[in-house]
């Protein structure tokens, strides 16, 4: 049997300030972080949301995996993050939701194929997991975009 409270999954931080801690999850915990994303974004299940950072990390899978699987939605996949494709596959897919670190949506910035049309159409674009930089804010800014800052620590399941 398997109880709420029983270990789901043991994360890693980052190690920022020493030695990476593995954090215990619980099944509870997983729910109410995705429950909480998905009740502050407005989830459904017409969602579609695209995932490039590490899934074994918890702003890939708190914020993006679980409220958009949670709400029914559709979560699209990239292997591997790489900038240019990126900004091919939001062409392709228009997602409605997006939480990067800030040096991914740099990258997304610098490529000859980054267009802001499909950004401004996003309903949320968020920034996570590192401390914000503000030129990269203020130059998404320049072009319409708000990108909002997102805090969370893996030691708080």
């Amino acid at each position: 049997n398997v109880e709420s409270t029983d270990l789901a999954a043991l994360i890693y931080t980052s190690g920022t300030t020493g030695v990476p801690k593995g954090v215990m999850f619980s099944y509870e915990s997983f729910v109410h972080n995705g429950a909480n994303i998905e009740l502050t974004y407005k989830f459904n299940s017409d969602y579609l949301t695209i995932i490039s950072t590490p899934m074994f990390h918890v702003l890939g899978f708190n914020d993006t995996v679980l409220p958009t699987l949670m709400a029914g939605g559709t979560l699209v996949l990239q292997r591997y993050f790489n900038g240019e494709e990126l900004n091919n596959m939001i062409a392709q897919y228009h997602p409605d939701f997006l939480i990067m670190i800030p040096t991914m949506y740099y990258s997304t910035l610098t490529q000859d194929n980054f267009n802001p049309e499909h950004f401004r159409a996003m309903k949320y674009v968020i920034q996570g997991g590192s401390q914000p930089l503000p030129s990269i804010q203020q130059a998404f800014k320049k072009h319409g975009i708000n990108i909002i800052n997102g805090y969370g620590l893996t030691e708080a399941p």
